[in-house]
């Protein structure tokens, strides 16, 4: 025992235990050090993915802005055209009538011919403007947003709205081609197969009709997700 105790005399323990609390506080530190950083690089990374999505969907939303106006514009040009329309694809208006169209909408149809039905009716043949230039929609900064890998730092709400709205944006852009292909059919379509009019109020009518209302829905969204950023972020 004596010689047991004569090997652990000469040891200082109140500086080996301040080593050792020394190094632990020293490894606690480094560890919270780093956790500390990368939160820190995390929230930098976030807050910069947010400000490119933040401006991407305002793009987006002018861009949509200026082209769900034009669509509204051709949905009452061809409702007002509508009850003009005759079986045979002419259309039946007065002067009157047919001033009232062009004024209201110069752009989308220009008569080139009318013959007289009666004193004050005439039938107008002419051509309708549908033309449809669907603009591009940026989806860019959302995906940098899932490369990054930084959405499981989004709270769950705000990562849900985000990924409904380019979900949305994704269909909106598929009808729109196929809007687009629908129109290149428009002028291969034989007069003798009912003629152009005929479908474009058949099914152009109703195609941009209901693009119009996609796209008025996904203006809302855009402004959902913009002020849900700017509240939160």
């Amino acid at each position: 025992m004596k010689k047991l105790r004569s090997l652990f005399s000469g040891i200082h323990w109140m500086n080996h235990f301040f080593a050792f609390v020394g190094t632990c506080v020293g490894v606690l530190l480094a560890f919270f050090l780093t956790d500390y950083q990368e939160k820190r690089n995390d929230k930098a990374r976030l807050s910069k993915v947010i400000n490119q999505i933040q401006l991407e969907i305002e793009q987006n939303k002018g861009i949509l802005e200026t082209h769900a106006e034009y669509l509204r514009k051709q949905v009452k040009a061809m409702e007002s055209i509508k009850p003009l329309l005759q079986a045979d694809t002419t259309i039946w208006a007065t002067e009157k009538e047919m001033n009232t169209i062009i004024d209201s909408f110069p752009e989308f149809f220009i008569p080139e011919k009318k013959t007289p039905i009666n004193d004050s009716l005439y039938e107008w043949r002419g051509d309708m403007n549908v033309n449809f230039n669907m603009p591009g929609l940026s989806d860019i900064a959302w995906g940098n947003a899932q490369a990054l890998e930084v959405l499981h730092l989004v709270d769950f709400e705000t990562s849900y709205m985000l990924f409904s709205l380019y979900k949305f944006q994704d269909y909106l852009k598929a009808e729109a081609s196929e809007n687009m292909e629908l129109i290149k059919n428009l002028f291969k379509t034989p007069e003798e197969e009912g003629g152009i009019f005929k479908i474009i109020f058949g099914d152009y009518y109703r195609k941009i009709k209901l693009l119009n209302a996609l796209e008025n829905n996904i203006l809302q969204a855009y402004e959902g997700n913009l002020n849900n950023l700017e509240e939160r972020y």
